[in-house]
């Protein structure tokens, strides 16, 4: 429907059909950014109350190009909307749009920026857990400002990026982490080396990151994670020797350093257990996972007030 293409321009390749393919073949699941946002389209700053007759010729455009992205190119499992502001899903007929996508993509997921909730959350540079139940993701940057390269934009940290992501799984929701590439292609050597870290990190300690769950303790030093009959804290703030678990309605049968697998001692006095002898500083310099070995899955015990 378009003729702003790949293959009607300088590349000459479909590159959206490359991509997909090659997820496909590592056994990958595929999304892809949809922005119903065009500013090719002037009628897009009008809108629909200023130019009807040019509005639904743009969504005409619209609704047909998503079609195509979705009967073109196998399976897929996201679209990921964005830009439908500051416009309403009545304004992009978002409902017969979106129906239209699940009849063509019977298992893909839609995010809530068509104007409608759908299937899953997505707060930007900013991370906050939908309610339980609910399907969310945080979508982050790796520098201060901007998804596209920008060679003076301040990079975050790998310890920061990390936190991002431990902060997510903990809220049951997922990190959606933007790199964005050089006018060449390539990765930022920056961006590079961040993910490089973060592999390696979560080498050691994914175990309390993948197909982990929210968990109904708490800690002053950091967030938690759980699966199965562990519970996974992950001190982002070195106490030092000794840290505290609280409202913890389970028996503790043991508790090591994840990365290491180094026992530590362990104690428990009503809610809360106590987690001793630890070293000093911390050992992993981005964060150390303290593995708890329970009874049986996770009971929270709720806060008493005396008085």
């Amino acid at each position: 429907v378009s003729d702003f293409t790949a293959p009607k321009s300088a590349a000459g390749r479909d590159l959206v059909a490359e991509f997909i393919d090659a997820c496909h073949r590592a056994g990958m699941r595929v999304g892809l950014y949809y922005s119903l946002l065009d500013w090719r389209w002037p009628v897009y700053w009008k809108g629909p109350k200023k130019d009807p007759e040019g509005w639904a010729k743009f969504l005409e455009y619209v609704h047909t190009q998503v079609e195509e992205i979705c009967s073109n190119y196998g399976r897929l499992d996201v679209l990921w909307y964005d830009g439908a502001w500051p416009y309403t899903a009545e304004d992009w007929r978002s409902s017969e749009l979106n129906a239209k996508v699940r009849e063509l993509q019977p298992d893909i997921l839609i995010n809530n920026r068509s104007g409608l909730p759908e299937d899953f959350d997505t707060p930007e540079q900013h991370i906050r857990a939908s309610p339980s139940g609910r399907l969310w993701e945080a979508c982050m940057t790796m520098t201060e400002y901007f998804w596209g390269y920008c060679k003076g934009d301040p990079w975050r940290s790998t310890r920061r990026l990390i936190q991002y992501l431990v902060t997510c799984a903990s809220g049951d929701g997922n990190l959606l982490l933007n790199v964005g590439p050089k006018a060449d292609g390539s990765f930022p050597a920056m961006a590079v080396r961040r993910l490089k870290e973060i592999g390696s990190w979560m080498k050691a300690n994914g175990e309390s990151i993948y197909g982990s769950e929210r968990c109904p303790f708490s800690s002053a030093v950091g967030p938690l994670t759980a699966k199965g009959n562990k519970v996974y804290l992950h001190v982002f703030r070195w106490p030092g020797r000794e840290v505290c678990v609280s409202g913890v309605g389970n028996d503790v049968k043991e508790a090591y350093l994840l990365a290491s697998e180094d026992y530590v001692r362990v104690s428990k006095k009503g809610d809360r257990v106590f987690l001793r002898g630890l070293p000093s500083r911390p050992p992993d310099p981005y964060d150390t996972v303290i593995a708890l070995e329970l009874d049986g899955p996770p009971v929270g015990m709720p806060y008493k007030v005396e008085g």
